[in-house]
């Protein structure tokens, strides 16, 4: 006899073996088979489609016909009144297919996670779904954001006519605990992956006490670990939120070894993790909900000059002279050299850029840049006679750079991974070329970088060119797409285990030595 049951937000279903029932189970959509438990996994949303099908033939734990109620009237409620949300923006411009469809899960399902590819509108969609929560609800929307996308949300904000209860940045303190009603929205909630730092702890405490929480990144494992989508499985209130010692012996493969004494690093029972967390998760490809040309990403080895090589290695021996010496963790210094090296590599491979760039501006194709360090971005723009947008620009400036490039006003712009990989959109109209003097340390925060131009309303085919010279760049480079691999197994549900993730303490330390070596 089949047996339903409940365990947090799924429906799990228990059946004997038999083709027949194997059938009618995968008709049913949202279904996971965990093989571990022997069940099948659904969102609550499914409950109906699975009386439909076993018509009599299950038992059902008494919890579920009173639910089942309640959710039945809610639902209702809901369909009633979501379609005047699903309209044309104010300015004109039409919803897209995915934004339509995603807006009434959001709304139904109240706490999740939205993990759509960069460049597909998590704003609007979130804020549609938060308008309906403000009208028909009388909830108030608290917003939580990283500082340089503020701009971003109070536009998209009077857009669609919201007045919301503040924009708040991950690092402040300051942001209160309404005394009403209220929904949550978290922008780049990857912010958000480290259960003991104040900033998680405080997003955790809001999404507890909130209707609805919103939780918006494109990179929901940022480090390619299932430990990172923990504590935002805690926000929108999974079932394997509850404990955290069990989702990492179960999940992450926790264990003492030499080197820690709760290693963490791992990814195991990946097909059960998948079927488990996404009833939490809605998560769309940009490729198959934009008709974009392709992006390409080009590896080109960069010429350096004489002088700057010198100085390059000028610079990477006195970071090994700071390494050799001590007086520090083993780790941080490591790190500290690595990240010196990539800085003067950044510095040594600038006039190449350039040229580059100009190149292409000779062929009537404007570019932008991206890097990591301030004085990288502002020497390129004094070469190109351009502006550069970073943390030392106002927001109102690189507004008005941005606008400017966008516009047609320059040929070029420069800008840092940190101010300008995200919440800058308009750039897709003026260019289809970027360069990348170095990268982030994490998948995401490149895609979040190349989503500046492959985005909705870009034209024509996408070039990155990742600029390579040194030894972090051909060492970093291969890791990336093996971290981009890695998240991917991950929140699909790999059939097996992966190795052990390769910390960043534990890359810095063999690249120090590589760094070391080549300077010897």
């Amino acid at each position: 006899m089949t047996h339903v049951t409940l365990r947090g937000s799924l429906v799990l279903v228990a059946s004997p073996y038999s083709d027949a029932n194997v059938e009618r189970a995968k008709s049913i959509p949202g279904g996971r088979w965990i093989k571990e438990m022997k069940v099948w996994s659904y969102p609550l949303s499914a409950l109906p489609d699975i009386r439909a099908k076993y018509n009599g033939e299950a038992t059902y734990a008494d919890e579920i016909a009173a639910l089942q109620t309640a959710e039945s009237a809610r639902l209702a409620d809901v369909d009633v009144t979501i379609a005047k949300y699903l309209v044309p923006l104010p300015d004109g411009r039409p919803l897209r297919k995915h934004q339509i469809e995603g807006i009434p899960i959001l709304i139904r399902e109240k706490k999740i996670i939205l993990h759509d590819d960069t460049g597909l509108g998590k704003t609007i969609t979130a804020l549609l779904a938060a308008k309906w929560w403000k009208k028909e609800r009388g909830c108030r929307v608290l917003i939580i954001a990283p500082v340089n996308s503020h701009d971003q949300w109070y536009a998209a904000c009077r857009l669609l006519n919201i007045i919301p209860e503040g924009v708040y940045s991950w690092a402040a303190t300051n942001v209160p605990t309404p005394d009403v009603p209220y929904i949550l929205i978290g922008d780049e909630a990857h912010f958000a992956q480290n259960v003991q730092s104040k900033r998680t702890k405080r997003f955790l405490f809001l999404a507890e006490n909130a209707r609805a929480v919103y939780a918006l990144t494109a990179t929901p494992m940022k480090n390619a670990l299932p430990k990172n989508i923990f504590p935002l499985l805690v926000a929108v209130g999974n079932p394997l939120g509850n404990s955290r010692s069990s989702f990492e012996k179960r999940y992450c493969g926790a264990k003492q070894t030499k080197w820690s004494r709760w290693d963490t690093s791992g990814a195991e029972h990946l097909e059960e993790l998948h079927a488990l967390i996404a009833p939490s998760m809605l998560g769309r490809k940009k490729k198959d909900c934009l008709d974009l040309p392709p992006l390409q990403r080009v590896l080109v080895p960069a010429e350096v000059s004489a002088a700057d090589a010198d100085r390059y290695h000028a610079e990477v021996q006195e970071a090994i002279g700071v390494y050799e010496k001590g007086g520090a963790e083993e780790k941080k210094l490591a790190t500290g050299l690595c990240w010196a090296q990539k800085h003067a590599a950044a510095r040594a491979k600038i006039p190449a850029v350039a040229a580059a760039m100009q190149e292409l501006k000779e062929n009537g194709r404007r570019s932008i840049s991206f890097c990591t360090n301030i004085d990288v971005a502002e020497e390129l723009a004094r070469i190109l006679k351009c502006d550069a947008i970073t943390s030392h620009a106002t927001p109102e400036e690189r507004t008005a750079y941005k606008l400017k490039f966008a516009r047609g006003g320059a040929d070029y712009l420069c800008l840092t991974h940190g101010v300008g990989g995200s919440a800058i959109d308009g750039l897709q109209h003026a260019a289809s070329d970027l360069f990348l003097l170095d990268r982030p340390w994490t998948p995401g925060d490149c895609e979040q970088v190349e989503g500046r131009l492959d985005r909705d309303g870009q034209t024509t085919p996408v070039m990155s060119f990742w600029t390579q010279w040194g030894v972090a760049d051909f060492k970093f480079d291969p890791i990336l797409d093996e971290k981009a691999d890695r998240i991917d197994m991950v929140i699909d549900g790999a059939l097996q285990g992966l190795p052990r993730a390769v910390s960043l303490d534990s890359f810095a330390s063999q690249l120090a030595q590589e760094i070391i070596k080549s300077e010897k």
